[in-house]
């Protein structure tokens, strides 16, 4: 669950339509084990070795369709004041 927080607190998004964009993200060093406990100059060393073209960006874990306001197949949606305003998303691998 994601809530959009507004101006005050817990007053949430003002009313309008919106278009919706999803990312989610892994760290590309999440899981590396070899570099736990390392610091420093090590680190460093372990991380060209890992990496010897640079360390990567994040790696997305949902299509690109799902973060681009053009593309997004996800219907706009209209916050009303007053209102819940809870809204579900389905989300399709292709």
């Amino acid at each position: 669950m994601i809530t959009i927080p507004g101006a005050d607190h817990g007053s949430g998004a003002m009313p309008g339509e919106y278009v919706v964009t999803l990312s989610k993200t892994k760290d590309p060093l999440e899981g590396k084990t070899s570099l736990d406990g390392l610091s420093g100059e090590e680190l460093d060393k372990e991380l060209a070795r890992l990496f010897p073209r640079g360390l990567p960006g994040p790696v997305d874990l949902l299509p690109a369709k799902y973060g681009n306001r053009r593309d997004t197949p996800i219907a706009p949606v209209k916050v009303e004041k007053g209102k819940k305003n809870d809204f579900t998303f389905e989300l399709f691998s292709k």
